[in-house]
Parts: C-alpha cells; sequence; structure tokens
C-alpha cells in the first residue's frame, strides 16, 4: 500500500522494455524528492488502449464509445501535479502504443482538462530523429495545456547521462512555484492563440468552453511571467488568424 502523500508527478513512458527511456525518467526522481514530489514512473503498457476509431464523438462533445484504458491512463494525468511524456525513437518519431493513445486525447486539442501542470518530454535514441520527437513530445503537451518546461534526448554517445540539474531547473521552479514561474515560450503563446481561434470559430461546444474559462479574452491560459512583447505579438498574431479563419462565431 502506498502510503506516500506528496502531489506526484506522472512519467509516461512510450516503451514496454524498462531500460533506456525508462532510466532516463527515473533520474528525475532526486530532483523531485528535493522539491517535495514523488515520481510515478509507467508504461503505456500497463494499460490497454485500443486504437481511436475516427468517430469524432470526444470531439463534438459526446462520450469516447471505447471502454478501455485510455480512461484510467487519463484520469492519472489529471491527478498528476506534473507531467513527463518519454518515448525512444520508433521510425522517426514516438512509439506506436503512445502515439495510439495520444490519438485518443483528440478532445484536449480542443478543450484542454491538464491546463497549469508543468511537464517535459523525454526521448532516447540509438541514432537519429530525437530533435524531430521531442519537438513533436512537446506540440503535444503544449496542446493538452501543460506548461511545457523543456526537455532532453539521448543518444547512443549519452544513453547512461542521467538527467542534469540544468535540464530540469525549469521543470522544478515550475512545480514549486506555479504558473507565476513560468515563462511561456512565443511558441506555446502561438499555439494558445492557434487554439483559441479554432474553438471560437469552428466548434460551438468548443465556444462555450473556451468562453466558460474566459480563455477567450486572454493571451494564455493562466497568468504566468509573460514579457509585455511576447503578449503584443501573441495578440496581433490572433487578430491575423481570427479574419482569415472563417467559420463559426456568435460574436459576429
Amino acid at each position: 500500500m502506498d502510503t506516500d502523500d506528496r502531489p506526484y508527478v506522472l512519467a509516461l513512458v512510450g516503451s514496454r522494455r524498462k531500460r533506456n527511456t525508462w532510466a532516463l525518467a527515473e533520474s528525475l526522481r532526486p530532483a523531485l524528492d528535493a522539491a517535495g514530489f514523488r515520481l510515478a514512473v509507467e508504461s503505456i503498457h500497463d494499460y490497454d488502449i485500443k486504437p481511436c476509431v475516427g468517430c469524432h464523438r470526444c470531439v463534438e462533445g459526446g462520450e469516447c464509445g471505447l471502454k478501455d484504458g485510455a480512461e484510467a491512463l487519463m484520469a492519472r494525468l489529471r491527478g498528476a501535479a506534473g507531467v513527463v511524456l518519454a518515448s525512444p525513437v520508433y521510425m522517426c518519431g514516438v512509439s506506436g502504443s503512445l502515439k495510439l493513445f495520444i490519438d485518443r486525447t483528440a478532445a484536449w486539442f480542443h478543450r484542454p482538462v491538464l491546463v497549469g501542470k508543468p511537464a517535459m518530454a523525454l526521448v532516447t535514441t540509438a541514432g537519429s530523429y530525437q530533435k524531430d520527437t521531442l519537438a513533436y513530445l512537446a506540440t503535444v503537451e503544449m496542446h493538452w495545456g501543460l506548461l511545457y518546461a523543456g526537455g532532453a534526448a539521448r543518444d547512443a554517445g549519452s544513453m547512461d547521462s542521467p538527467l542534469s540539474e540544468r535540464e530540469t531547473a525549469r521543470f522544478i521552479r515550475a512545480l514549486k512555484g506555479g504558473p507565476r514561474a513560468f515563462t511561456p515560450s512565443l511558441r506555446q503563446l502561438a499555439l494558445f492563440q492557434v487554439q483559441k481561434v479554432l474553438a471560437l470559430k469552428i466548434l460551438p461546444v468548443d465556444g462555450e468552453f473556451w468562453r466558460g474559462k474566459g480563455w477567450d479574452r486572454r493571451n494564455f491560459y493562466l497568468d504566468c511571467r509573460t514579457p509585455a512583447w511576447k503578449c503584443l505579438v501573441a495578440a496581433a498574431f490572433y487578430r491575423l488568424l481570427h479574419a482569415r479563419i472563417k467559420g463559426f462565431d456568435p460574436d459576429e
């Protein structure tokens, strides 16, 4: 029985084998212990997850017709204080098992539910494509509403190197200090504007959700340490997108 009541960080590993990617995720444990958090490393293969059938029920505001381990994993992510997505490189990208779960979270792109949780991405590879895979995981985390606080990759020459303090510092700072200790990148602000425009102009259920959160009036989900010039750029980008994308908009 687990008696550790500290907030947990969920590291989801997209590999069945508990080797390189698992070890890299585990190397985060000392920094989390020192910060007052516990690490829960889990494999995507701990959950029985079926492929998305593309019915769009979840996207349109309904419930997924598939009843399997995806529900339990989504609940674990919602309950976590922070999230780490970790994957080996399989054929130029993340493992198929991890991608299968990500596809099942399509509704989170439209109506994010993990907003405000700090996140990291970890990648291991014997050769190449670590940058592409890391960028993909970062994009997924940003679209989930997470506060992407950096990532790290290891290849054949650095596989035995644990995460360094420099690599984990931003993530730990966001965990301890919350959104006000986090500075979103310009890319993260831009992705927020893309999601906001799509929410307000395409699906009414998304517009209702975003307006209910007050996100339609913001440059980002939460009050973070965002320089004024970034806010101005984000606002200009939103105006440009809003003018170009046609669709449902109750304000027009």
